[in-house]
């Protein structure tokens, strides 16, 4: 069965969480965008706010969350809320909270269970340029284990210094996960480490095997076992570590958004968020 672009099952802090700026739950600019959604298979809320941030200059931070209200696994694909997971635990909340540029609205599907169901969203998202020169992104998932139902934390920040373009990519949280980092097919990974005078550091976790073969099932333009391959290109990362990566450059920065899908260790794909970040325009 074929579905849209499910992109990330992410949860953002329940309680206050704040990153060099950027805090979430925000304090609303405008009315949120938010509905309950009940049907014969699924039972769910999605929420869309920003808020300015704390501090001058650091433009809005963007909320989003969806809560699964049900007594089952939601599968969903919120792809103009830039979120998705493959098995959302009853009772869990994933969310996302994007610091960046000013605000806008948009509206778009989001897909919901086996039936590939969907209902019709809005959501505040961010536009322009980073004026900070830097964004900062954090998600936190739940997904299911024979151990229960553990919280990912991911954090990937970028920043340009006029000299400089730097990424950080650290798992906050308290699981070990496989995480792929690609725009379009590109691995954003490899493809920063080959750049010339690149200064590359990397915290590694042990080797995983390779990821099984995955199913059919698929995702926008990718298929699960497509997601897999990325991920499997990725890095292992335990709680803890942290990926780091420094480009030497005076080129002016653009914004692009880029896929960070998380998996488990094993290879087996579950969840991921579309998230911007700040690349040389040149």
């Amino acid at each position: 069965m074929t579905s849209r672009v499910l992109l990330t099952g992410v949860f953002l802090a329940v309680c206050a969480a704040l990153l060099n700026g950027q805090q979430c739950p925000v304090k609303p600019g405008a009315q949120p965008f938010q509905q309950e959604v009940s049907g014969p298979h699924d039972h769910f809320e999605w929420y869309s706010a920003y808020g300015a941030d704390a501090s001058v200059g650091n433009g809005n931070d963007f909320e989003r969350h969806v809560r699964n209200l049900g007594a089952g696994l939601l599968k969903y694909d919120w792809t103009i809320g830039r979120m998705y997971n493959f098995g959302l635990p009853p009772g869990h909340l994933d969310t996302l909270c994007v610091n960046y540029g000013r605000a806008n609205s948009a509206r778009g599907p989001l897909y919901h269970g086996r039936l590939n169901e969907s209902s019709d969203t809005s959501v505040w998202e961010g536009e322009g340029e980073s004026s900070s020169g830097r964004i900062i992104s954090r998600f936190t998932f739940f997904f299911v284990e024979k151990t229960g139902d553990p919280q990912v934390d991911i954090v990937l920040e970028s920043t340009f210094n006029g000299e400089a373009y730097s990424y950080s990519v650290r798992n906050i949280g308290r699981a070990a996960v496989r995480v792929g980092w690609h725009a379009f097919r590109v691995n954003l990974v490899e493809n920063l480490k080959t750049v010339d005078s690149v200064s590359v550091h990397v915290v590694r976790a042990k080797k995983t095997p390779d990821p099984p073969s995955s199913s059919s099932f698929e995702i926008g333009a990718r298929s699960e076992s497509a997601i897999a391959e990325q991920i499997k290109e990725g890095e292992p990362f335990e709680a803890g570590h942290v990926l780091s990566l420094n480009v030497p450059s005076t080129a002016p920065p653009k914004v692009i958004l880029t896929n960070l899908d998380v998996g488990a260790l094993d290879g087996r794909p579950l969840a991921g968020a579309a998230l911007p970040i700040l690349l040389r325009s040149r």
